[in-house]
């Protein structure tokens, strides 16, 4: 063996997890790369202004005022916002793994890459719909990565802008915030040599209140063409009328929750192993039924 080649393999193998690593953000890349023309099967109802578009009102306008400038490439556009919000969730999951643990190893940060970057349910949703959950989720995220560090004031309103751009998220942020809300009440309570206390609390429960009420108001804005912010859980995003029955309403937020449960079940299994087998699960059932729904106008 000649000694260049002997100095490769030695490099090769000291740096093995870096490559596969490399590998994994290289490929998922190029996934989404090739998937950024596809058109899904709810194109309609996540760009056009109709019945059935479960996005915000500020983000309905926002694509209207984009589809008026660069119609031709408003897929893109919004594809690749999607794209760097699938990279900021897993950066961000990597961050919160290695707050919670302390540290973390290379492996380990290799695992929660590989498992976000291409999580099947991640390339679903970016890729063949016009979704931007992924930045939602990023918000969501990083909103609780600064709770943690003690910024609570400031993740209040990072975690109500990703309910602005999609209202589904609003049952997430409402328990997000009400649970801190309550802790921080608690710890204030508990520590009375401040002059200012509960001023936390108050500040961050008026500024909770204040995003929550204009965001019923600006959903509100649309009533005449028969949006309201409860639509999420009474229409189906498919068709843009109301579920039938039980089995479809599974089936509606299995759809619009999707992205946001498999996430937060991968998030949850890095730290807790007894989770990793029904995050295995919870993924497999929304690539089903999210794969055949989006797939399903192909079957001959």
């Amino acid at each position: 063996m000649l000694k260049i080649e002997k100095t490769i393999i030695e490099w090769i193998n000291k740096y093995i997890i870096q490559i596969a690593l490399v590998f994994v953000i290289f490929v998922g890349i190029l996934i989404r790369i090739a998937g950024r023309n596809y058109i899904g099967i709810d194109y309609h109802f996540s760009l056009y202004d109709i019945p059935g578009n479960c996005h915000s009102y500020l983000f309905r306008h926002a694509v209207s005022f984009l589809m008026s400038a660069y119609s031709d490439f408003i897929i893109n556009i919004i594809k690749f916002f999607a794209f760097i919000g699938d990279y900021g969730v897993t950066l961000l999951t990597v961050l919160l793994f290695k707050q919670k643990r302390q540290s973390i190893t290379l492996f380990q940060g290799f695992l929660a890459v590989t498992a976000c970057v291409l999580s099947p349910v991640s390339l679903l949703y970016s890729v063949t719909g016009m979704r931007i959950d992924s930045i939602c989720m990023c918000l969501i995220l990083l909103s609780l990565l600064l709770h943690n560090k003690g910024w609570f004031i400031t993740s209040i309103p990072i975690s109500a802008l990703a309910a602005f751009l999609l209202p589904s998220f609003w049952p997430i942020v409402i328990i997000m915030n009400i649970t801190w809300i309550l802790s921080m009440a608690q710890t204030e309570k508990m520590d009375q040599k401040h002059s200012f206390s509960y001023i936390k609390t108050i500040s961050g429960t008026f500024f909770f209140l204040v995003l929550l009420i204009f965001s019923v108001y600006l959903e509100n804005l649309g009533s005449s063409s028969g949006y309201y912010w409860g639509k999420i859980f009474v229409m189906n995003p498919s068709t843009g009328t109301s579920y039938s029955n039980l089995l479809s309403w599974l089936s509606g937020m299995l759809h619009i929750y999707g992205y946001s449960l498999a996430m937060f079940s991968l998030i949850f299994s890095f730290t807790y192993k007894k989770l990793r087998v029904p995050a295995l699960i919870i993924q497999l059932l929304i690539l089903i039924s999210i794969g055949w729904y989006q797939t399903a106008h192909f079957a001959i």
